[in-house]
Formats: C-alpha cells, sequence, structure tokens
C-alpha cells in the first residue's frame, strides 16, 4: 500500500468516525447532563495529551535545556492562570432575569 492509499484510508475512516458521532445531534437526541460532561472531561484529556505528547516534548527535544525550561514554566503558568481565572470568568445565565451574571454572585 502506497504513502497516498494509506493516508487516503486512514483520513476516511476519522470522517466516518466523526459523521458517526455527530448522528445523535442530527437525529435530535437528548443527552444527559453526565454523558454530556463525560465526553467533554474525555475530549479535553485526549487535547492535553495531543498538545504535550505531540507538541511539547518533541519541541524541548529540539530546543536546549534553557529553552526546554522556558517551555515547562510557560505551559505551568499558563495553566495556572487558567485554573484560578476559571470561577473568575465562569459565567451562568440567571432564569428570572434572562441576564448572565458571574457564577460566583448568585446566592
Amino acid at each position: 500500500m502506497s504513502i497516498f492509499q494509506t493516508m487516503l484510508m486512514v483520513s476516511t475512516v476519522a470522517g466516518l468516525v466523526t459523521g458517526l458521532g455527530a448522528v445523535p445531534t442530527i437525529l435530535g437526541a437528548r443527552v444527559s447532563h453526565r454523558i454530556y460532561d463525560t465526553a467533554l472531561g474525555l475530549a479535553g484529556g485526549i487535547m492535553i495529551a495531543a498538545s504535550v505528547f505531540g507538541l511539547i516534548i518533541p519541541g524541548m527535544e529540539q530546543g536546549s535545556l534553557w529553552e526546554g525550561w522556558s517551555v515547562c514554566s510557560s505551559v505551568t503558568s499558563g495553566c495556572s492562570s487558567a485554573t484560578v481565572s476559571f470561577p473568575i470568568f465562569t459565567v451562568s445565565i440567571d432564569s428570572g432575569a434572562g441576564t448572565a451574571v458571574p457564577t460566583t454572585a448568585r446566592p
């Protein structure tokens, strides 16, 4: 099998599986919050693993020790600031007034 045929087959399978994942949305099926939260957590974990194993580690291998430490400190500071600012910027819809209010301000 040539490289082109392999690429075509893998991308076709990925497209079909993506379409299969969209079937519940197309059919209008209701998804519980538990399944929705689980799917979001799974997708987030996959993206974090892809960024760490696919981007950060190979980038550190290509650079010097100083560059590796700067990448690690940048990632750590980004994750820390996201963790700290998450409660501040989380917004939910107040069902009574229909306006967006910060979650921490709700009784």
